[in-house]
Formats: structure tokens, sequence, C-alpha cells
């Protein structure tokens, strides 16, 4: 008989029919709701990572293909960077030429079996590169997103980053635009000089 799944449970142990609550010292100290004890919270290592979030002219941004095999197993992802490797010049020696450079907050990501500091870097290209080594690669149109398997943080990063991008303001003023210069309304634009 199965003591643990029947009579002596954790949330209602029924010490009254236990045959065994004579020889019981959480039964003689009052207090059976206590046993098993909970497991103690297992401290997670920490791991930290850069990731580059390379933008080209056109403000497409390039995403790396990971390997089958790994945390994010052939999803997409931006490109990676110990965190004590200089972001600026690691992205001009493979990249070329960088314009702008701006450093966002490190955010935490957590696995089940340990958590990453993620520093997202982004880098505006003076102009896409032609090789990028080895890897597969794929500049990505954040207004006009295909279809790839995505790791959850670079998902978060890419919506981000269309608020951010310059041609969603073009989009909106275009947009505006049309709707005042309709032909039902009655208001027309005028160039200014």
């Amino acid at each position: 008989m199965d003591m643990g799944a029947t009579l002596c449970t954790r949330s209602k142990p029924k010490c009254d029919v236990c045959p065994l609550s004579g020889g019981c010292i959480a039964y003689a100290q009052g207090n059976p709701k206590d046993y098993p004890g909970k497991k103690p919270k297992k401290t997670l290592p920490e791991k930290s990572v850069q990731l580059l979030m390379l933008r080209n002219p056109a403000g497409d941004l390039l995403l790396q293909q990971g390997p089958a095999q790994g945390i994010w197993g052939g999803l997409w992802s931006f490109p990676e960077l110990a965190i004590d490797t200089d972001a600026q010049e690691y992205s001009e020696d493979h990249y070329g030429k960088v314009i702008e450079l701006e450093e966002w907050n490190t955010y935490r990501h957590t696995f089940s079996h340990y958590h990453l500091d993620i520093t997202p870097v982004l880098i505006q290209l003076a102009k896409s590169p032609r090789t990028i080594g080895e890897a597969v690669t794929h500049w990505y149109n954040p207004h006009q997103p295909d279809a790839l398997g995505l790791a959850a943080p670079v998902k978060k990063l890419l919506e981000k980053l269309a608020q951010l991008d310059p041609r969603a303001t073009k989009t909106v003023a275009k947009t505006t635009a049309k709707k005042i210069a309709s032909p039902k309304s009655k208001t027309t634009l005028s160039k200014s000089k």
C-alpha cells in the first residue's frame, strides 16, 4: 500500500486512520502538514550576451539562423557577442562601417536551467555588407515580416524596433496625407517652399 498517495498526503494527511501515527514525529509535534518540506529553490547559473541588432540603410535588420542543436535550435536570432567584447569594433570588423551605436538596457530571459542577461545593441551600418561569413543570414523587414521561426526575446525586440523604425513614421505620414487629400475631404495639401 502506498501510504503517501492515500493517507499521508501533503495537503490533507489522514493521521486519525494511519497505522503508523503512533511513531510519527510530525503527528507527535502536531505539524504533519509541514512534511515533506519544500525543496530549496535551485539557484540558476547566469550567462550574459550582447545581441547585435544590425540595421542596414534600408532599415532591414540582420538575423542569423542558429544551428539545429542548442538553446534556440534552428531559430532566427540577432548575432550574439560575448558581453566583454567591444560591439562597435566587432561590427566594423565583420559587417562594415558603423554610423551609430546605441546600447539598450539589459534585461533577463530565463530558461529552465539558466538565466540569460541580454544587452541589445542597435547598430546602424553605413551600407549592407556584401558577404557575412558562413552563417545563414537574412535581412528582415520589420514592416513586412517574413514567416521565420524567431526566438522569443528576438520577437519582442523586433516588435520594439518596428515601432522605432524611421519607415514607420513615413508610413503614418503618407497615410495621414492620403486621408486629408482624399476625394471625400475638401481639405487639400499644398507644398510648402
